[in-house]
């Protein structure tokens, strides 16, 4: 390329339409109501809301920056605050556990489940030895 080809082909990059621009308006107003979104939480709510949208964990993280850097709105982070828990006696303590999977419904079409599991504690055999 010769130098102004250079020039007009990176003036075009920063031009043209980007495939989460038909979205943008919604994911600027996700990050300033919750700036402590990552891009995986941005993805699963466009999936959610846009079955049809095909795109890349990759290039929402990228397009995620971007919207960051243009309306600046920087990624705060809440660190969780933990502590040790007091051995209860058994039957006194449970363990819980979130999870989502992706099913069919009747029509075959994809649906995403959440469930919940509840364990117990302390189990009397350590089920992480084996």
């Amino acid at each position: 390329m010769t130098f102004d080809e250079a020039t007009n082909w990176m003036i075009a990059l920063g031009i043209r339409q980007k495939k989460l621009d038909p979205y943008r308006d919604r994911i600027v107003t996700w990050l300033k109501e919750h700036p402590d979104l990552s891009s995986a939480q941005i993805e699963d709510w466009l999936k959610e809301r846009f079955p049809s949208l095909e795109v890349g964990a990759s290039t929402i993280r990228s397009y995620v920056s971007d919207i960051r850097d243009i309306y600046h709105i920087p990624k705060m982070i809440h660190p969780r605050m933990h502590e040790a828990v007091e051995e209860l006696p058994m039957g006194q303590q449970v363990q819980v556990d979130w999870g989502e999977i992706t099913g069919k419904n009747t029509e075959n079409k994809d649906i995403k489940l959440y469930f919940i599991t509840f364990c117990p504690l302390p189990l009397s055999v350590n089920m992480w030895s084996n």
